[in-house]
């Protein structure tokens, strides 16, 4: 950490993170949410909703929270100018029980959004659209609990709004969260 500050003289640091408790919440209130934007939409085009959910489909969730992050990595990997894999840390947390992906090299803000909320795009709002277009429900709950599992990504997105599109923004390794570089004026 010492080493990016170093390389950014010139710059002011600021810290953002949330508590997992709060993105825990923020997840449940999102899940909410998500669930009144897409099952409403779903009733009014097909009238009642009928739905199966088995085995295979807790198997593919497991798959789905591990290629979230994935998700997260590659993005990052194609926005990296000089991206070497060392840039990118995937792992679990077991404390808080869930996977990661840490990107350990400065982002500008634009690259950084896009890596953050890749994943909500690709498995939350796009299944979502999808089911309430071709009557598939098991769909739409899928983007509905993948939507929630971005819940620490919108809210880390939504704290970069005020921020200057000059702005690099390293994330945090061990919280939710991240470390903004401003260019001082």
């Amino acid at each position: 950490m010492e080493e990016l500050i170093s390389q950014k003289e010139g710059y002011r640091i600021d810290k953002y993170t949330i508590s997992f408790l709060w993105a825990n919440l923020f997840a449940l209130i999102l899940m909410v949410f998500s669930a009144v934007l897409f099952i409403v939409p779903y009733l009014l085009l097909w009238g009642s909703i009928s739905f199966t959910i088995n085995w295979i489909w807790y198997v593919f969730l497991l798959i789905g929270l591990i290629l979230h992050e994935f998700i997260h990595a590659i993005t990052f990997a194609i926005l990296i100018k000089d991206f070497k894999f060392k840039h990118i840390h995937l792992g679990f947390k077991w404390k808080y029980l869930t996977p990661y992906c840490h990107c350990n090299t400065p982002l500008k803000k634009q690259d950084y959004i896009i890596g953050g909320l890749m994943p909500l795009i690709l498995f939350g709002i796009i299944p979502s659209l999808l089911g309430i277009c071709f009557h598939q429900f098991e769909w739409v709950i899928w983007g509905i609990v993948f939507s929630a599992i971005a819940a620490g990504d919108i809210w880390v997105v939504w704290e970069t709004r005020y921020l200057s599109k000059d702005t690099y923004i390293l994330d945090n390794p061990n919280e939710i969260g991240f470390f903004v570089y401003e260019k001082m004026v």
